[in-house]
């Protein structure tokens, strides 16, 4: 009886043992499966080293991902804490510029959302609190923007809906005074650009109907004649090359032949040439006789009247423009052709040299002091 108690107690301790053996190796076996990615269920998992679930945050393979607490791998939009992630269809964390929908999104360098001002690659761009990138007029602060269709900073010129807006290269909607290159500007409080008069600063200013920009010296405006200073500013109760200035700015028409018309063209030649050669021109009109006085640095230049022009041959080009302002058929091959004919002659030096040219004369001097 006790010989087989021991041999029924060996059998079961020795099935026990052979039972145990399998499953201990079933359990290594089932460890090394579960290292690393295992599809469950349609579900990704990733295994650590000792068959732990991973969840949060891992790197895997130089990429981000992103599982939540029961392993599961996640995929597009997650939120962490206060921030947003994209992970993409592999769930891989995307950064730099994402369309989600119809939308765009920027993701930083760590995958989190941007919003608010971000610059990148050397452009600005604005992303809304829900991280979607804008486009068109925004108001931050007390200033305004503009975002281009890519949504771009606007700096400088900008044409929107038919009219002209200048931002600064800060991106601010400027308003007044603006200076771009080397001309100046006005723009509206709603920003547009402002054309034809201003008033600003208790003075007037003239800006071209087309192109915007702050108009200097004499202008037609409406059958009218103005003068605008240097800087810009309409002058007004005043004589300027011989024309009279109302109060309102306009010029007083003038009668004879150095009339207002005249006058002011003869105002843009000496203008032309002030600018181009800095030379100090200026003229001086006895309009009881109808002549005209021509001065250059204070010095006698030339002397007109109806139908004749004579001056110093010094300045040929000045000369030419004068005679043509006046009616006199001239042109500069011509006179040259007369100064050589008048030094053949001997008559370049200090003698009168006179042409008839359509029965018009034109005179002219090689030295100005002797007329």
């Amino acid at each position: 009886m006790l010989k087989k108690f021991l041999i029924s107690l060996s059998l079961v301790m020795g099935l026990s043992l052979f039972l145990q053996l399998p499953l201990a190796e079933l359990s290594t076996t089932t460890h090394a499966a579960s290292y690393g990615w295992k599809q469950v269920n349609g579900n990704w998992y990733y295994y650590t080293s000792s068959g732990v679930k991973v969840t949060g945050w891992k790197s895997i393979g130089g990429k981000w991902y992103y599982f939540n607490s029961y392993g599961v791998m996640k995929t597009g939009w997650v939120k962490e804490g206060s921030k947003w992630y994209f992970l993409d269809s592999n769930g891989a964390m995307k950064t730099g510029w994402l369309q989600s929908g119809s939308k765009w999104y920027y993701l930083n360098t760590d995958g989190a959302m941007a919003t608010g001002w971000k610059k990148v690659s050397n452009t600005w761009y604005y992303l809304e609190s829900s991280g979607a990138m804008r486009t068109g007029w925004l108001q931050s602060g007390s200033n305004w923007y503009y975002l281009k269709p890519n949504g771009a900073m606007q700096t400088s010129w900008a044409k929107v809906s038919g009219k002209w807006y200048f931002f600064d290269t800060n991106g601010t909607m400027k308003t007044g005074w603006v200076q771009s290159g080397s001309d100046w500007y006005y723009m509206n409080t709603n920003g547009t650009m402002k054309t034809g008069w201003v008033s600003s600063g208790g003075k007037w200013y003239y800006l071209d109907e087309v192109d915007g920009f702050m108009w200097t010296g004499w202008i037609d405006d409406n059958g009218k004649l103005y003068y605008l200073y240097d800087n810009g500013v309409m002058a007004a109760s005043t004589t300027i090359n011989g024309i009279t200035l109302g109060a309102d700015g306009a010029a007083i028409e003038e009668t004879g032949f150095f009339n207002t018309d005249l006058k002011s063209t003869i105002g843009q030649i000496i203008k032309y040439y002030n600018d181009s050669i800095k030379k100090d021109f200026k003229v001086e009109y006895e309009d009881t006789n109808d002549i005209a006085y021509f001065f250059r640095n204070t010095e006698p230049l030339a002397y007109a009247e109806a139908g004749v022009v004579m001056g110093d041959v010094f300045f040929p080009e000045f000369l030419v423009d004068l005679a043509y302002a006046l009616g006199i058929p001239v042109n500069e091959e011509e006179m040259e052709a007369l100064l050589i004919e008048a030094s053949d002659h001997g008559q370049a030096h200090n003698e009168l040299v006179s042409v008839y040219n359509d029965g018009i004369t034109l005179e002219f001097y090689w030295d100005i002091e002797n007329y």
